[in-house]
């Protein structure tokens, strides 16, 4: 009995998402052979570069290593790479200190360059503030700023952290803060740069951040004020 209209249409459709059905099918296999042949590819070429580096530099892979002497560990925490340095120091009453440093940046690539000795000659208390404008978009800058003043109380040092803005550490009731100053005290003063580097002037270290680099600033910092600290007790080997 001869099919009426209706039915040759059905058929029609169904055939038509059938043919549809098995294009699409055929794509995504031919798009899953695709990104197997590329995740091979470069899963090759990854591991190719990476046995590259690694045997044409393998120092930057080992767990200790040194740093213009400092003897660093290379430790993974909690799926985090940290760069750790354990230093000793005395007190006047002949008390043995043991500090850690933690880093994030391996300091053998930090390449913040640093103008002048980051030296201290025996003063305790220390000015610490920042110029945050145009670092106020760095998500980090809460936490990064923190890190110099921390390490300075780590070293027994009194940190007062103030404003460099007058009016603001009015009404903030705080301290402001500027490298003219006090120009017979040691200041801390970060603000936005051209380029990130540490500079000191008289007893004002100026760290100038650009594209938000304040923990490479901050980590050079650190690990530069240590070297120059031993180097001028003569213990820099």
């Amino acid at each position: 009995m001869p099919k009426n209209n209706k039915e040759a249409s059905k058929e029609d459709t169904k055939e038509s998402k059938s043919k549809s059905i098995n294009k699409e099918e055929s794509e995504r296999s031919v798009r899953l052979i695709f990104y197997l042949v590329l995740g091979i590819a470069v899963g090759t070429i990854l591991v190719y570069f990476i046995f590259s580096v690694f045997f044409s530099n393998i120092a930057l892979f080992s767990n200790t290593f040194k740093y213009k002497s400092l003897p660093f560990t290379k430790e993974n925490n909690m799926g985090l790479t940290i760069y750790h340095y354990t230093y000793t120091y005395q007190i006047d009453n002949g008390q043995t200190i043991k500090n850690n440093i933690l880093l994030r940046k391996d300091p053998r690539k930090n390449n913040v360059p640093v103008e002048g000795k980051i030296t201290f000659e025996g003063e305790r208390k220390i000015y610490s503030t920042i110029n945050t404008t145009g670092l106020l978009n760095c998500s980090s800058i809460l936490r990064d700023s923190s890190y110099i003043p921390y390490f300075l109380v780590n070293n027994l040092f009194v940190v007062v952290i103030g404003s460099v803005d007058e009016a603001e550490a009015q009404a903030s009731n705080v301290t402001h803060i500027t490298c003219e100053k006090y120009p017979n005290d040691k200041v801390i003063f970060i603000q936005e740069g051209n380029e990130t580097k540490i500079t000191r002037k008289g007893n004002c270290f100026i760290l100038s951040v650009a594209n938000c680099e304040l923990l490479e600033a901050s980590e050079k910092f650190e690990v530069q004020a240590i070297i120059d600290a031993k180097e001028q007790a003569g213990l820099l080997k």
